[in-house]
C-alpha cells in the first residue's frame, strides 16, 4: 500500500454504516480512523448495512416497507443517527397512512415503535355512528347552510335554511307589490306573487319535516344495528324534498 489517502468506511455508535472517511497512508500503513474499515458495502437502495461480528464486513438489513414491518423495531429517542432518524420517519409516514390499522407509539423512555390498533368494539362503532348522525343533525340548524336546497313545485331549485325561511317571511309580512322579484338558488331571478312566495316557505318547511323524519330514521337504523357489518352500511345522507316531482 502506497503512502497518500485512501477511502474508509465508518459506522456509527449502534454499527450501522454512516459514511466514507477519508484515510492517510504512511509507510503503507493506513491510519484508520476509529469505527472505520477498509471494505465498502454494497449500498444497495432499500437496505441499511450493519458491521459483521468480525469488523471485517457489512450485513444487509432490509428497511422496513410498511407500518406491519415496523412492529418490533425498537428506535431509541436519542438515536439521532442517519439510520435512527431515516426509521422515525418511515414509521410516521407509514402510521400516517395508515391510520386506522397503526399508530406510533412511545415507550416510557421515549423510544419509537408501531402498534397495531386494536379493532374497535361494535359499541365504540355504535357510539361513533350516533355522534356523526348528531353532527350531520346539527348543522341543519345553522342559519346559512347552503347544502339545505330543494326543488320547489314552482319549478326552480330554493335555498331552504332558517334564513332563508326568514327572508320568505318577511317578503310576504311586509311587501305589498302584487309580484315581489325573488332570486332563487341557480341566481335566476324569479318575479312571483305573495301566493307562490308563502308556497316556498310551506314546502321549506315541509322539507326540514321531511329531512327530521329521515333523521329519527337513521337514528332507528343505528340503535337497532346488531353488528358492526350492519352499522357500515347505514349512511349518514339527507336526502332533500322535490315538489316538482
Amino acid at each position: 500500500m502506497e503512502n497518500g489517502l485512501i477511502n474508509t468506511y465508518h459506522y456509527d455508535q449502534y454499527g450501522y454504516y454512516e459514511g466514507v472517511v477519508t484515510t492517510q497512508v504512511l509507510d503503507g500503513a493506513a491510519l484508520m480512523p476509529p469505527c472505520c474499515i477498509a471494505t465498502a458495502p454494497e449500498v444497495k437502495e432499500g437496505f441499511f448495512y450493519k458491521i459483521n461480528d468480525t469488523d471485517d464486513g457489512w450485513i444487509a438489513e432490509a428497511k422496513p416497507k410498511s407500518a406491519k414491518d415496523c412492529i418490533g423495531l425498537v428506535v431509541k429517542h436519542e438515536d439521532n443517527s442517519d439510520r435512527g432518524c431515516e426509521l422515525k420517519k418511515l414509521m410516521q409516514d407509514f402510521c400516517d397512512a395508515d391510520s386506522e390499522h397503526y399508530r406510533v407509539k412511545r415507550g416510557e423512555d421515549l423510544s419509537w415503535t408501531v402498534e397495531a390498533i386494536p379493532p374497535k368494539t361494535f359499541e365504540e362503532v355504535k357510539k361513533e355512528k350516533m355522534q356523526e348522525l348528531q353532527n350531520k343533525s346539527a348543522s341543519l340548524e345553522t342559519p346559512l347552510n347552503k347544502n339545505i336546497v330543494f326543488t320547489s313545485s314552482l319549478g326552480f331549485k330554493v335555498n331552504g335554511d332558517r334564513r332563508s325561511q326568514a327572508n320568505l317571511q318577511n317578503l310576504i309580512n311586509f311587501y305589498q307589490d302584487n309580484s315581489i322579484s325573488y332570486r332563487d338558488y341557480d341566481n335566476n331571478m324569479q318575479v312571483l306573487s305573495k301566493e307562490q312566495l308563502t308556497t316556498i316557505l310551506r314546502e321549506s318547511v315541509l322539507n326540514f319535516e321531511n329531512l327530521y323524519n329521515q333523521k329519527w330514521s337513521l337514528e332507528n337504523q343505528i340503535k337497532n344495528a346488531k353488528t358492526k357489518v350492519d352499522l357500515s352500511k347505514i349512511k349518514i345522507d339527507y336526502v332533500m324534498s322535490n315538489f316538482k316531482s
